[in-house]
């Protein structure tokens, strides 16, 4: 299914992109992207024994509450469970980059990327789950290698596109 032509319109004999409509998708796609991100913390929650609730998504972030009950979460479960709303959200993206070639799964797949996935390894930023992750005993150096790697990997599948091999 092609939902590019939704955006497009024609004004003065011109094609364009409607602003209008590319507000709405952006709406629509950061709070997929925050749900898909809040989705991947749920799972691991949920592996390491924890129970967590139902994720409350606010217009530009979210939050997993929960409860673990006796179960003591160790440095690295901690981690885990801080690093899987990126890691799912980056996993996602990949998926609809690399399985749906129209527009504008792509363009969701840049959100997932951009919004839900690369803010979410700066670990020097109180709040994200890198900073999480690393105050709990993860390697500030691996988060910082984890950030750019995926930094370079996004970088890497959307020059492929943009820019004309010959």
């Amino acid at each position: 299914m092609n939902l590019t032509k939704w955006f497009i319109v024609e004004r003065k004999g011109k094609k364009d992109i409607d602003i209008l409509k590319i507000g709405i998708f952006s709406v629509i796609a950061v709070f997929l992207a925050t749900y898909i991100h809040e989705l991947g913390h749920v799972i691991m929650l949920r592996m390491i024994g924890c129970q967590p609730y139902m994720p409350s998504i606010f217009f530009m972030f979210g939050l997993t509450p929960y409860e673990c009950g006796t179960h003591e979460m160790t440095p690295l479960e901690w981690s885990l469970a801080a690093l899987a709303g990126p890691l799912f959200s980056f996993i996602v993206a990949l998926f609809v980059w690399n399985y749906n070639k129209d527009s504008i799964a792509r363009l969701f797949a840049l959100n997932l990327f951009f919004y839900g996935t690369l803010p979410n390894l700066i670990w020097q930023i109180p709040g994200t789950d890198a900073y999480f992750a690393v105050t709990h005993g993860f390697n500030p150096m691996i988060m910082t290698i984890i950030a750019y790697t995926t930094l370079v990997l996004t970088n890497y599948l959307v020059a492929r596109e943009i820019i004309e091999l010959e």
